[in-house]
C-alpha cells in the first residue's frame, strides 16, 4: 500500500520543512534502524513507510496507537507501540536515526533530548521538525489567544525557543538547522487576493532565506548527529 509523503498531503507553500525533512531521510540506507517519536495516527509517517524497512513507530496515546494500527492491520510489518519519549524502554545505543515531527512541545524536551541521545548510537541521527516560538507577533498573538481560551496551554507554554536550540546544538553536532514560516501569517489575505499558490510559495520561500527571518519563523528543521 502506497502511502503518501507529508510532503504531498500539504499545500505547496507550507511543504518547505517536510521536504527537507524528506530530503535528509533520504540520505540514510533503507535498512538503517529507525525509531519514530510521536507517530501519531500516521500523518508524517508516509516516507519512513515507503523507503526504509526497519522503523519502530511509536506514540505515548495508546488512542493514537489503536487508529495507526487499525489503519495499517493488513500491514504485518508495520505496527506502532506505546512509547513515552521522557522513557524510551531501549538500551543505550540503540537506533541508528531517530526522528520527532511536532512532538517536543508536548512534552518534558529536556528530559526527551536525553532519552533520545541516550538511545541513539555513536554517529546516529536526530531529525527534529518542530514549531517554534519566535518574535513574530501575529504568531504570539495567536498562541497567546490559545492559551486564554485553554486550547493546547501547555503546548504554547512549552514551545521550543532560541535558548532550546542553542542546547540541542549543545548536545549534538548540528548537521542542518533551518527556519521556515515567517511569512505564513501572510497566507490568508494572498488566497483572498487569489494569488496562486506558486506564487505564494516563492514569497514564503524568498523571505525564509533572508538571514533575519529566523527570528520570525514558524517552523524549525534539526538535523543533529551524536558524537
Amino acid at each position: 500500500m502506497k502511502i503518501y509523503s507529508f510532503s504531498k498531503k500539504v499545500p505547496p507553500y507550507l511543504a518547505s520543512p517536510f521536504i527537507d525533512f524528506e530530503n535528509s531521510l533520504d540520505l540514510f540506507h533503507p535498512d538503517v534502524r529507525i525509531l519514530e517519536l510521536g507517530t501519531g495516527s500516521g500523518g508524517a509517517s508516509g516516507h519512513l513507510i515507503n523507503n526504509f524497512n526497519n522503523v519502530t513507530y511509536s506514540d505515548v496515546d495508546p488512542e493514537n496507537t489503536f487508529r495507526f494500527n487499525r489503519f495499517f492491520k493488513d500491514n504485518l510489518n508495520i505496527s506502532c507501540s506505546e512509547i513515552d519519549v521522557e522513557k524510551i524502554p531501549f538500551p543505550d545505543n540503540t537506533f541508528d536515526v531517530i526522528v520527532a515531527v511536532g512532538l517536543l512541545s508536548y512534552c518534558n524536551k529536556h528530559i526527551a533530548l536525553s532519552e533520545i541521545k541516550r538511545t541513539l548510537k555513536i554517529g546516529g541521527h536526530i531529525l527534529i521538525l518542530d514549531s517554534i516560538n519566535s518574535q513574530n507577533i501575529f504568531f504570539k498573538i495567536h498562541r497567546y489567544i490559545k492559551i486564554v481560551r485553554g486550547i493546547h496551554t501547555f503546548r504554547y507554554k512549552n514551545m521550543l525557543d532560541s535558548n532550546f536550540l542553542k542546547y540541542m546544538n549543545y548536545i549534538f553536532f548540528e548537521e542542518k538547522l533551518n527556519y521556515y514560516g515567517s511569512m505564513y501569517f501572510m497566507i490568508p489575505m494572498l488566497r483572498k487576493l487569489a494569488i496562486s499558490n506558486k506564487a505564494i510559495t516563492n514569497f514564503c520561500n524568498y523571505f525564509d532565506q533572508i538571514k533575519y527571518s529566523k527570528n520570525f519563523a514558524f517552523k524549525i528543521f534539526f538535523h543533529g548527529r551524536k558524537l
